[in-house]
């Protein structure tokens, strides 16, 4: 007969929402409860900002990175700085932050510590029309976003994305052979 652990183990599925940078106490949650999840998961589901806090978290990598990410931070005062644009620069400082910050977590080791988990970590990414450039189907798509929060804001699962052409991709992490692969699937 198997004992109520055996039975229990590998039957959770935890799933890590995106965000932005608030969504970064979920690494704090899995530096708390993680040892003792880890254990019984089956999978782990996560978009955009939870995707680098799973794959972060599960580099073994967490503390240094952090470090990492605040000398990183260091000197960004402005979240947006439009000024940028007419330098041809990104307006905002996070995609450049998040793949730096990746591909850091990525070293020594943490890669090979991701693809040699026992269980997917799924990464939910939008796919969409290839014959748009990447800015404008992330335009695109962030304003059917904003538009639809604002007209059927009591709509928990927005629909303009998939009208528009949007479909969801999953990818897993684990295969993933470089850290810029990795860092590209999560940053881009």
């Amino acid at each position: 007969m198997l004992s109520r652990r055996t039975m229990a183990s590998q039957c959770l599925a935890l799933t890590l929402a995106g965000g932005g940078n608030r969504a970064f106490y979920q690494l704090g949650v899995l530096q708390r409860w993680g040892e003792r999840l880890t254990p019984e998961l089956a999978v782990v589901a996560a978009c955009s900002a939870g995707a680098c806090v799973a794959t972060l978290y599960f580099s073994g990598r967490a503390a240094e990175t952090r470090e990492f990410w605040i000398q990183r931070r260091a000197g960004v005062t402005r979240n947006l700085d439009f000024t940028k644009l007419l330098r041809g620069e990104r307006p905002a400082p996070h995609a450049a932050v998040y793949r730096d910050t990746m591909l850091f977590a990525m070293q020594d080791g943490g890669l090979a510590r991701l693809q040699a988990l026992p269980f997917p970590v799924l990464v939910l990414a939008a796919g969409f029309d290839r014959r748009l450039p990447p800015w404008a189907a992330v335009a695109i798509g962030i304003g059917a976003y904003n538009l639809e929060k604002k007209l059927a804001p009591e709509r928990i699962h927005p629909r303009f994305g998939r009208r528009l052409g949007f479909v969801p991709k999953v990818f897993d992490a684990r295969d993933c052979t470089t850290p810029e692969e990795l860092a590209d699937l999560i940053t881009d």
